[in-house]
């Protein structure tokens, strides 16, 4: 409203006239924006959702319990063969959720659930939101995944023909094709807040969850809060993910699995101080370990620009912040421009035990074979208020003198890559209160401080999707390097910024 614009003017001239800020935007909450959406009228929806519809912003649109924790409220068809089915969802409109329901959207159908900043639209459940209220956001797609069973039609290089395709944990629909440019729909400017359903140690939803979601689709600017397992989970595909804030999720934050190759810029992770594991889980096939392929087909190889993980603030116990990234069963990845602070270890570079029945090697041999290729690469980055810089791992024991990283001398693969003077890697710098502005506060600010000693970073690349200009670390720029600072999750993540 005006009282927004005039408060944006002051900072605005109070900056220009090397001023003290007399109003930080950034820090005060937005009234009336969360109570708009009550008092709403209630629309209860019916499932599964069959044909395309509209989601209005003047009602509150509620799908309620199906019968079982298992129930699922499919867009289009739980085994993809159905009609393009369209749900879309109007800006500032709210979806609740009753706790045994996931909204699943089948493959060959899509969302169009494109807010605002003034008007996010948010999956939730009824009443206050906790982590696991109902089940999650599942978007099934048709790009190739690297698991599962060989259907037709074939695909090119690929022995046997057929290209795969897989059914979701908890019977979230049915996955995989061979179109890579494959197109789900839109989110933008969306929150998911409580979502998780936990069925075992190894089956579980989700906040969002990417299944075989090609390249076509649009997700920019998301917030996933309150989640019971992970925050944001790809599971293969190619689909791109920009602007993306995940908080305390009660697993990891960011996980891929199954052969994901897209692309990410501006992550945000921050835990909690209960049960929260990584900021960054990856795997190329397998999940959790178990008897796995680490030589399976797409591999996961997703490249991936300013992100900043944090992961709780204050002692590290044995039941919280695992691993700022842990990097496994032979994922290839280029990561650049991250801060990790928070952690037992900032960075883990690991291998499942199967992996010497696939390759005859030991069990950090497969994943040594991408870090010292540079297929896995982590570069431009600060590690702080860890336990560790790194886990520690031993040597890889097959002694491989032209290895750089995994025939070191020391015992710990991890620090000696870290301390490699190309990686640009740099470790014990003090705990995030040094370099963040204020990030974790009830309305946190993650920008960098005008003071930090973070230095430059390296430039993403060109060619239309990353944003060349965020040569910095972190996926938030320094405080007050241009006159209007708003970082972008101010004004539409919870709580308002």
């Amino acid at each position: 409203n005006v009282f927004d614009a005039l408060d944006i003017a002051n900072d605005v001239a109070a900056f220009l006239g090397g001023l003290p800020d007399p109003t930080p935007v950034v820090r005060s909450v937005i009234p009336g924006r969360e109570a708009s959406q009550f008092g709403r009228p209630t629309s209860t929806v019916s499932c599964p959702i069959a044909a395309s519809r509209t989601f209005f912003r003047d009602s509150i649109y509620v799908i309620p319990n199906g019968a079982s924790a298992t129930d699922i409220c499919s867009v289009g068809t739980n085994d993809g063969a159905g009609a393009n089915t369209v749900l879309t969802i109007q800006a500032g409109t709210r979806i609740e959720l009753g706790s045994t329901r996931t909204l699943v959207i089948g493959r060959n159908a899509q969302i169009q659930a494109i807010g605002t900043v003034a008007e996010p639209i948010t999956f939730t459940c009824s009443g206050v939101p906790s982590n696991g209220c109902w089940g999650g956001l599942y978007l099934n797609g048709n790009a190739t995944v690297n698991n599962g069973t060989a259907t037709s039609p074939a695909i090119t290089g690929r022995q046997g023909g057929g290209a795969l395709e897989a059914i979701g944990e908890g019977n979230t629909g049915l996955y995989g094709g061979n179109t890579d440019t494959d197109n789900s729909g839109t989110l933008k400017f969306v929150i998911v807040e409580g979502a998780g359903t936990i069925f075992t140690g190894t089956a579980e939803r989700n906040g969002l969850t990417l299944q075989a979601v090609g390249s076509g689709t649009s997700i920019d600017y998301v917030q996933v809060r309150l989640g019971r397992d992970d925050g944001i989970e790809w599971f293969g595909g190619t689909v791109d993910v920009k602007h993306a804030y995940v908080d305390e999720s009660w697993d990891d934050s960011f996980d891929w699995v199954g052969g994901w190759r897209g692309r990410a810029q501006y992550l945000i992770s921050r835990g909690c101080n209960t049960g929260c594991d990584n900021g960054i889980e990856a795997d190329n096939f397998g999940i959790d370990g178990g008897n796995v392929d680490p030589e399976a087909t797409p591999k996961s190889n997703p490249t991936i620009y300013n992100a900043t993980l944090l992961g709780v603030n204050g002692a590290i116990t044995a039941t919280t912040g695992f691993h700022g990234m842990l990097l496994r069963q032979n994922t290839n990845a280029t990561i650049r421009n991250i801060l990790v602070f928070g952690y037992k270890a900032g960075l883990d570079v690991d291998s499942t035990g199967q992996a010497t029945a696939y390759t005859g090697l030991p069990v950090l041999g497969a994943i040594c074979n991408q870090l010292n290729a540079g297929t896995l690469s982590v570069q431009f980055g600060y590690f702080g208020q860890n336990t560790a810089d790194g886990d520690g791992d031993a040597a890889d024991p097959r002694g491989l003198a032209a290895a750089p990283y995994c025939n070191h001398t020391g015992a710990n693969l991890e620090a000696t890559y870290i301390a490699d003077a190309a990686n640009n890697l740099f470790g014990g710098q003090g705990n995030a209160s040094a370099h963040l502005v204020d990030p974790w506060s009830a309305v946190p600010d993650f920008r960098l401080l005008s003071g930090s000693s973070v230095a430059t970073c390296s430039a993403p690349p060109s060619g239309g999707f990353f944003d060349t200009g965020a040569t910095y670390c972190g996926g938030v720029p320094r405080q007050n390097t241009v006159a209007v600072n708003l970082p972008w999750y101010s004004g539409w993540t919870v709580p308002r910024n």
